[in-house]
């Protein structure tokens, strides 16, 4: 029977004559030379039997040589084939930080099914994921996988996975792959000539297909310079555009013949920086602010240098030193980050004499020493193997430092008055303290991160001799994972203030009344935290774009002035069990354009009215709620694009909904038994019911014109002659999923027999 299913599923896409969207990505720059590679990695993701067996890939090759690349463009080629897909980058890189795995784990479930919420443990996470994964045709790239446990916990055994789902790993030990027991392994080859000069030209000229004839000989011998590797291309490219000076080519190629090894090559790039700025940014985001939040890492530069630096970091992006994440953080190649971190260690042999110290062994050198003669030392980065207990003394002499983090650190005694005068950033996770040591002066301090610690209180407030100074302008603070955290001191000023996270602070009952007066608040952060309601004021936060409150226990309402956070655009009030109405102000918040309002047993009446004026909003979360319909003015929220329903047990219809709708998503909707008003719904491209099982018919689904992708496995109510008529009818569908257990054989065969 499992195999009719996969026979009806072939039979469809063969009927509906798909075509590959392959085109669509290989015309991309950046894809010079990937047509054989990318067609080679899609023949050995198929190989053998596709819908029984669980194939894994892998891509191996040296660093900058486009394994990231080939693998992402293979993902976007294929993602669509599967019912559910997720892509994680850089995973070697991120499971360095503290907490890392856990961050990809819930990065991952959010992916695959919305799950989110605080992992505790790793162990937990590959449950969950398990979970999620169990029984579904999954699509899963893993990038730069440095060791066997990081698989293990984000991809765990095939049996975890659907039948016919796919894993791609990269990796530059191929010994990681053989671990992981791939099917195929790929070794990504250095670009031709040809290749190598179509992506130099690319960057180098984007506006002509060819430099001026003086200038070509000496464009070959770099292009011959750099090997055939694609970072290294597009690096040195970046550095030469609009550059028609002959000298400036003929000293670049004196530069790379000396210079055998890939890091050398791209230092070049980065000495043609003429900004100094731009060249200490680099060496900061090197060594330190890799997936960092931009806006944050943008508070410590202007805090530091007093003026804007959007061109500095604009211009970094340019020349391809830089890149951006998803959700906006600084990513940077982890070859230009080895050739950064080895720039700052260049300074000095003595770490003292350096201005920043991020290696275990050379803070020890300093700390040891305590700070003499260390005053060059701005930045210090202390994340040892093993918990360690220092005395305060210890940092007496490095009174300039700008940044300082630590990780599993115990401060004994209180700090010298002299310390920290000239901080500008604190970072302080699994501190085991009850508040932070004394005599810390942070009255310059304007980020401070203080995470996943055994704080009650950020600092004793009782204490005179020694007392901490408090900081002025604090623009960032971050507490998440503060589970003892009990209040937030009344002694800073919260002015300033311009991100709050507070995130799984489950002691944290309210918010101090201060927090109203943040008018530059722009977002804050409660996932997870215990607070049971928040200031009637809170609406005075008129600055304030991103809100997230969700899986707040004890939250069981908004306060009426909610409807003036008149900038809000992103809010998150999920898995919130007594929160089962929202405020009649609700209609103020005109800026909305996200709104995840699942889990939440909001009854018919919960949605109030004027949630359907804002013509913003453009995709609702509405999962696992209480209503059994929807409001017929849905239909005038006419920038919708996607409407989310999954698991709402009781909702039997659907009203008419907006035009510009593009997915609507109502799995496991076990009272729904029919679908209609589909005329209207032209730009419609995704459609997923799924073990809907009452689901019955499908009124007009043959009107959407738009529709690629279709899901109706486990809709095992609907008839044979429905699935005639609509499979028939939908002439731009590329993929459909249908089947399930529920189905019989029976009428597997009937619908295998007439489409055949």
């Amino acid at each position: 029977e499992e195999q009719l299913i996969q026979n009806v599923v072939t039979e469809v896409v063969k009927i509906l004559n798909l075509n590959s969207p392959g085109k669509i990505y290989l015309d991309t720059p950046q894809c010079f030379g990937l047509d054989w590679p990318v067609a080679h990695v899609r023949r050995l993701l198929h190989a053998g039997d596709m819908q029984k067996k669980m194939v894994r890939v892998g891509i191996h090759g040296m660093g900058g040589i486009g394994k990231t690349t080939l693998a992402k463009l293979v993902y976007k080629l294929i993602c669509s084939e599967f019912e559910v897909s997720c892509y994680v980058l850089d995973v070697g890189g991120r499971c360095q930080e503290a907490n890392g795995l856990l961050k990809l784990q819930t990065h991952m479930l959010r992916d695959l099914s919305q799950l989110t919420g605080k992992l505790d443990h790793v162990d937990r996470g590959k449950s969950l994921l398990e979970g999620c994964l169990r029984g579904k045709r999954v699509l899963l790239l893993l990038d730069d996988i440095q060791r066997p446990e990081q698989l293990e916990a984000l991809a765990g055994n095939d049996r975890d996975f659907g039948p016919g789902s796919r894993l791609i790993i990269t990796s530059r030990d191929k010994q990681i792959l053989e671990v992981a027991e791939v099917n195929e392994t790929f070794e990504v080859s250095r670009l031709s000539h040809k290749h190598a000069l179509q992506l130099f030209n690319f960057h180098a000229f984007p506006n002509s297909s060819s430099p001026k004839q003086e200038i070509e000989t000496l464009r070959n011998s770099i292009i011959k310079a750099c090997d055939g590797l694609p970072l290294a291309l597009q690096v040195l490219g970046k550095s030469l555009v609009g550059e028609g000076d002959r000298k400036v080519w003929e000293d670049m190629v004196d530069k790379l013949s000396s210079e055998p090894c890939l890091q050398k090559k791209l230092k070049i790039s980065y000495d043609s920086l003429h900004d100094s700025y731009e060249k200490e940014m680099f060496q900061d985001i090197a060594c330190f602010f890799t997936w960092t939040d931009k806006e944050i890492a943008m508070i410590f530069w202007r805090e530091l240098i007093g003026s804007p630096l959007d061109g500095s970091l604009r211009h970094l992006l340019q020349n391809s030193l830089l890149n951006m994440g998803p959700d906006n953080e600084l990513l940077m190649h982890s070859c230009l980050q080895d050739m950064g971190r080895s720039l700052a260690n260049e300074m000095s042999p003595e770490p003292r004499k350096r201005t920043r110290i991020f290696a275990e062994e050379d803070v020890q050198h300093i700390l040891q020493r305590h700070g003499a003669k260390a005053k060059n030392v701005r930045y210090l980065s202390y994340e040892p193997k093993e918990a360690v207990t220092l005395k305060a003394g210890m940092f007496e002499s490095l009174y300039n430092l700008w940044l300082l983090w630590l990780t599993d650190v115990v401060i004994e005694e209180h700090f010298p008055e002299a310390c920290f005068h000239d901080l500008r950033w604190l970072r302080w996770r699994k501190c085991s303290s009850r508040w932070l040591p004394p005599g810390m002066n942070l009255e310059r301090l304007v980020i401070m991160e203080v995470t996943n610690s055994q704080i009650s209180h950020l600092w004793d407030e009782s204490r005179v001799e020694h007392a901490t100074i408090r900081p002025l302008n604090l623009k960032v603070l971050i507490l998440s994972g503060c589970t003892s955290l009990e209040t937030l001191p009344s002694t800073i000023s919260y002015t300033q203030l311009q991100i709050l996270d507070l995130s799984n602070c489950n002691s944290l009952r309210s918010l101090p009344n201060t927090v109203g007066n943040s008018r530059n608040l722009v977002s804050l952060n409660m996932e997870g935290s215990g607070i049971s309601s928040l200031p009637e004021d809170f609406g005075k936060l008129s600055s304030l774009q991103k809100l997230n409150l969700s899986w707040c226990k004890h939250l069981s309402k908004l306060p009426a002035s909610f409807g003036n956070l008149s900038q809000l655009e992103t809010l998150e009030i999920h898995h919130n069990p007594k929160l089962t109405e929202l405020p009649d102000s609700f209609g103020g918040l005109k800026a909305l354009l996200y709104l995840n309002a699942g889990y939440c047993q909001l009854p018919d009446d919960g949605l109030p009215t004027g949630i359907f004026e804002l013509s913003s909003l453009k995709i609702i979360h509405l999962e696992h709620n209480a209503f059994r319909s929807l409001p017929c003015a849905l239909k005038k929220l006419s920038e919708l694009r996607e409407l989310h329903l999954d698991g709402c047990h009781q909702l039997s219809l659907l009203p008419a909904l907006p035009p510009s709708l593009r997915m609507l998503f109502a799995r496991n909707c076990s009272q729904l038994d029919r679908l209609c008003y589909f005329t209207e719904l032209n730009r419609l491209s995704r459609l997923d019911v799924s073990n809907s099982r009452r689901l019955t018919e499908l009124y007009g689904l043959e009107a959407l014109k738009g529709l690629t992708k279709l899901n109706l496995v486990g809709c095992e109510s609907i008839s044979i002659g429905t699935l005639q008529s609509c499979l028939g009818g939908l002439k731009s569908v590329e993929y459909v999923f249908i089947g399930g257990p529920g189905m019989s054989a029976t009428k597997l065969q009937s619908l295998y027999d007439s489409i055949k």
